[in-house]
């Protein structure tokens, strides 16, 4: 709620196929993606001051979604 893309990332991460930016959320899809641990960066450019709760990342299978795997939600504190 108080940021905005700061600028659209252009590169991949190996293995990725395609990246969506949507008003709310990025989607970032894999062809594969083998078992680890994964680090997907978005730029955000804050807006407003305040707190914000920030909603669980959560990755799974497109066409199986109940295997799922979610992170922890955030509180972040943004000063202009």
């Amino acid at each position: 709620a108080g940021c905005s893309y700061a600028k659209k990332w252009s590169g991949t991460i190996p293995g990725e196929t395609f990246r969506e930016y949507k008003y709310d959320r990025v989607i970032v899809y894999f062809e594969k993606l083998p078992q680890g641990k994964y680090t997907i960066d978005v730029p955000l450019q804050n807006r407003f001051e305040g707190e914000f709760n920030i909603p669980p990342s959560r990755a799974a299978m497109m066409y199986y979604t109940e295997a799922a795997g979610y992170e922890k939600a955030k509180k972040y504190v943004l000063v202009q």
